[in-house]
This record gives C-alpha cells, structure tokens and sequence, in this order.
C-alpha cells in the first residue's frame, strides 16, 4: 500500500509537467534548426551625392517617318552648377517614363554621361512625361576657394 501524501503527489505532478514542458519547447526550438547569436553588427554612412545642385537634362531629337513623330536620338546630362561636375567614373542610369508612369527607355552610362548604352527602342518625345536619374559614384568637383 502506497502512503503517498496528496503534497507530493502535486509535487511529482509540477515536476513532470515541467519535465514534459521543456521537451515540447526543446523539440519545437529543435525544429528551427537552432540560433546563433555570437555576433551582431551593424554599419551605416553617410550617402552624399556627386552633384548636389541639380543636373540639367536636354534631349537630341529626329523626326521618324515611320513613327510620324519626333523621336528622342540621344540625352545629355550636365551638372547645373558650373562649380560642380559628374564624375567619368560615375554610373548613371536615366529612366524616361510615360504619363501613365510606363517605363519607356533606359539609359545607362558608366563613364559619367559621356556616352550612353543604345536602348535599341524607339522612344516619341511627345510620350516622355517624366525623367528619373540616378548618379552612382563619383565625387563633387568644387573650386579651390570652396575649399579653404
């Protein structure tokens, strides 16, 4: 015969429960294949762009018979501020969207603007509704006494 207090069967009941509560947790954290927490880092910088006074875009154009419309043939991108210049060694994409918000063309140049890929799409200058430019690189070109 069993002289097992109610106490300590409460007692066996805790423990088994928390026994049987830490295998489900240890078996659910098993399934997560684990967690690494050596290390933790972290950068961040100060983006700052090549041109900070604007860029003026202008745009070559050609009328095609076949479109029955002027087309865009080329672009040029300057820095507007005479005291600043795009880097050669800057990228820079331009994007020509339509009033819908459409891409139409994509530019890209890695040497500053000087030259530009050749989309190879016949863009109309009465659908460009927008332009969008990103300059990567580069630095800011300023004059001697800017910087004293």
């Amino acid at each position: 015969m069993s002289t097992t207090s109610p106490v300590s069967k409460r007692r066996i009941g805790a423990v088994v429960a928390a026994v049987a509560t830490f295998a489900i947790v240890s078996a659910s954290a098993a399934t997560l294949g684990g967690l690494d927490n050596q290390s933790l880092g972290a950068n961040s910088n100060t983006v700052v762009a090549p041109v900070e006074n604007g860029v003026t875009l202008t745009f070559d154009t050609s009328y095609d018979a076949a479109a029955q419309a002027y087309v865009v043939t080329a672009v040029d991108l300057q820095a507007t501020d005479p005291a600043e210049t795009i880097s050669d060694d800057a990228e820079i994409k331009l994007t020509l969207v339509d009033a819908a918000d459409a891409v139409l063309v994509e530019y890209v140049s890695t040497d500053g603007g000087e030259t530009w890929t050749d989309p190879a799409v016949t863009v109309t200058a009465h659908d460009v509704a927008r332009a969008s430019v990103v300059i990567d690189g580069g630095v800011v070109a300023v004059s001697a006494s800017e910087i004293d």
